[in-house]
Parts: structure tokens; C-alpha cells; sequence
């Protein structure tokens, strides 16, 4: 069983948001709620809702808002992912 922080359950509330950086291949699960993850050089940012997972394609900075009471969980193969919660609101 792997307990580590990076697998845990976080939840997203209010002005809250995950900053990951260099995580290409870490997975974002949506356990409850909306997620809004943006990745760096990418236009297309992508709308999670409850039961699903996204793939990070690259490299560079990701975050990850919730909405609607978001509850989510990082999983990365191998090594962990730089990951901080953020309590200021990220305006794109």
C-alpha cells in the first residue's frame, strides 16, 4: 500500500488550487465535484468531472482548480511530483 501525500485525497475549497510542476505522466482523479486544469503552453484546458482521470502531457507548470466541492487525487508513477496547495485564487 503506498501512503504516500501524493496519492491522498485533497479537497479543493474555496480559493484553493494544486500546483504541480515537471509532473508529465501524473494523473488527476476527480473523486467528487468539477476540476478546471490548466497546463502551461497549451490553450486547451480541460474540464474534469466525478469519475474522471487526465493524463498530464507536459512538462512545466499544471494547476488545478475544483469546483462544486472538489475532492481529488495525484497519482504520478515513480517519482513524486512537485505538488503545493495553493490558498490564493488563480485567474487565467
Amino acid at each position: 500500500m503506498n501512503n504516500s501525500p501524493h496519492n491522498a485525497v485533497i479537497h479543493l475549497t474555496g480559493k484553493r488550487f494544486l500546483e504541480l510542476r515537471n509532473a508529465r505522466g501524473t494523473r488527476i482523479q476527480c473523486h467528487r465535484g468539477t476540476l478546471w486544469i490548466t497546463q502551461e503552453k497549451d490553450g486547451n484546458d480541460v474540464i474534469l468531472e466525478t469519475g474522471k482521470t487526465f493524463e498530464i502531457e507536459r512538462q512545466g507548470l499544471t494547476l488545478v482548480s475544483g469546483f462544486d466541492g472538489a475532492a481529488v487525487s495525484v497519482v504520478r508513477p515513480g517519482e513524486p511530483a512537485f505538488l503545493s496547495l495553493r490558498a490564493t485564487p488563480h485567474v487565467v
